[in-house]
């Protein structure tokens, strides 16, 4: 018999890993059709989410070669990534130059946009399809199966340490930052932001933890910010 404090620790991760990986799972058929952005997003999103639970808990969980899980997950996000970067310039084209639809230079920037955005969805279409996204998929599938009385669990609830080293992580990037920061630094603080929020996430699965909840907001908030600065900046290289 688990204690309860034990218990609801190891079926946060449980429920949370397993609800990612049947949600990625929903969202590569959608890929195919080639959908809206959103869908690109949520799919980056759900192999964060996954990544970052095993990242950050990988030695207390019972599952065979977590980091190198990790890594796969890592890849193909990343097969996601110029594909996610040309949709939001150009759906932001729009906004930055309304005005300027029938300047020439304008087309000429949309158009080819359009043929990098196009070998980019193939590129990704392809990694989707092979043989080690498949067997990535399979792997995160099995997720599903963990227990919290599974053998290999650690003796004793881990999640709060994690979090606590997640928010440390986050307060001393944030402290680092000024106004001569470069745009790498504030790229990495976003994306501590994004593996706290997500660790946040694995305890109000419900919205049942008030606190939990608002911080959450906050860091969505914060995110945002730094998010529109980081598309400002990868903009600005591609259009070098």
């Amino acid at each position: 018999m688990l204690h309860p404090v034990l218990e609801r620790d190891r079926r946060a991760t449980v429920s949370y890993l397993a609800g990612a990986a049947q949600r990625l799972a929903g969202l590569l058929p959608q890929l195919e059709v080639d959908a809206d952005i959103e869908v690109l997003h949520r799919f980056r999103v759900e192999l964060r989410r996954i990544r970052t639970a095993l990242k950050a808990l990988g030695q207390f969980l019972p599952v065979a070669d977590v980091a190198e899980l990790a890594d796969e997950c890592r890849w193909l996000a990343g097969r996601s990534g110029g594909l996610r970067d040309l949709d939001v310039f150009l759906q932001r084209l729009t906004d930055y130059a309304e005005s300027l639809d029938s300047d020439p230079a304008v087309r000429t920037l949309r158009r080819a946009l359009t043929r990098m955005r196009y070998r980019e969805r193939r590129a990704l279409l392809s990694s989707c399809r092979s043989l080690r996204a498949h067997r990535l998929m399979q792997r995160l599938q099995s997720l599903a199966e963990l227990s919290p009385y599974n053998p290999g669990w650690p003796a004793r609830a881990v999640n709060r340490d994690v979090l606590r080293h997640a928010l440390g992580s986050v307060l001393r990037r944030g402290r680092a930052i000024s106004d001569l920061s470069e745009p790498l630094e504030l790229h990495e603080l976003r994306k501590r932001c994004k593996r706290l929020r997500y660790l946040l996430e694995m305890h109000a699965p419900d919205g049942d933890e008030p606190e939990i909840v608002a911080a959450i907001r906050r860091m969505r908030k914060l995110q945002n910010v730094l998010g529109d600065y980081q598309d400002f900046a990868t903009h600005a290289q591609l259009l070098q």
